[in-house]
């Protein structure tokens, strides 16, 4: 599915895009990290506040040898500083947030902070 998303997009916009990536552990994280690599241009490595995240490390050995890219181990706090503000990529481009669904609800938590004032941090139940 991602890459039939990934291959739709590319066909939509002028430059490759920008992935933000963060995921937990290296069984998933290596089909998800090869088949955006064929797609994006660059890759910001996050680590989801999650104890199951990898780390930055792990995530950067997965990204495959022939990706040209550039490869950026970040932070969801300096990619989003604020809720109108993404500094992945360069002004205009398209972002892809991949990985794990912690990694989604962290972004959509700094994209929208009122909409989850209550909780002071994603967890499982």
């Amino acid at each position: 599915v991602l890459e039939s998303n990934l291959i739709a997009l590319t066909r939509s916009v002028v430059r490759p895009p920008v992935a933000i990536v963060g995921v937990l552990g290296a069984s998933r994280a290596k089909p998800i990290l090869t088949t955006l690599c064929r797609y994006v241009r660059e890759v910001h490595l996050v680590v989801p506040a999650q104890r199951r995240a990898c780390s930055h490390e792990q995530l950067e050995a997965l990204i495959p040898a022939e990706f040209q890219g550039r490869v950026v181990p970040n932070a969801l706090a300096r990619l989003f500083p604020n809720p109108t503000t993404c500094l992945a990529g360069e002004p205009g481009d398209t972002v892809v947030v991949a990985g794990s669904i912690y990694l989604a609800g962290e972004v959509l938590a700094r994209l929208d902070p009122n909409e989850v004032a209550a909780e002071t941090r994603l967890q499982d139940f």
